[in-house]
């Protein structure tokens, strides 16, 4: 800044006490504008460091797949089922996939869901998968379910409308997963897939679900 324009800047702020509103905001912008535009970017920087450290923590404890169901039409949140699997850390997260769609006359997952449900496979995002019998057979010899009946305690007393074909927990109408998820097909398979990364927890829920009237 030269003599003059310092010069001009002291007159300015010497006049600043008896300057209107107006002309005290269009004095404060024109000589700290770079000053608050540095404030600015460093407060909205801290705030998104602290959520990146915040999302850092987060780590899914379930990851649930639901086929066919009905998007407008669900009871249950993620925060609700982390609820009923006893979960109190705000960093552990329950992740609900309802993005995949088969085709209700022959089972087959359509190409788009074909391609998220491989993803999310592959990732091994997913636990625990419900799905209408008709799918299961177009599935794939590469996608491999653990025996839910085998893996249940001896003396684990299921509810009405649930059994049991293969690996797979059936859960017939009047299953409160029906309201939870909004299924318009009867019945629910339910499989826990070979590889799951969260075994325990997904059977804290798989209990839940099989021992429910």
């Amino acid at each position: 800044m030269d003599d003059e324009s310092r010069r001009i800047r002291e007159e300015v702020k010497k006049q600043f006490p008896t300057m209107t509103p107006s002309q005290k905001l269009e004095y404060i912008w024109m000589y700290y504008k770079w000053a608050i535009a540095l404030i600015i970017a460093a407060v909205v920087l801290a705030f998104a460091i602290r959520d990146w450290v915040e999302n850092a923590k987060m780590h899914q404890i379930l990851g649930i797949m639901a086929i066919n169901t009905d998007p407008g039409y669900s009871d249950t949140t993620e925060e609700d089922i982390k609820k009923m699997i006893g979960s109190e850390d705000k960093y552990e997260a329950v992740s609900v996939y309802r993005n995949v769609v088969a085709d209700p006359e022959t089972g087959k997952i359509d190409y788009q869901s074909q391609m998220t449900f491989i993803t999310m496979l592959s990732a091994a995002e997913i636990d625990v998968l419900l799905l209408p019998e008709i799918t299961v057979d177009k599935l794939g010899d590469g996608v491999t379910f653990q025996n839910l009946e085998q893996l249940l305690p001896g003396d684990f007393e299921v509810g009405e409308g649930v059994s049991f074909d293969g690996p797979f927990m059936v859960l017939s109408k009047g299953n409160p997963v029906y309201d939870e998820f909004g299924f318009y097909y009867e019945p629910v398979y339910v499989g826990l897939l070979e590889g799951s990364r969260h075994v325990e927890t997904a059977m804290d829920y798989l209990k839940i679900l099989a021992g429910a009237a």
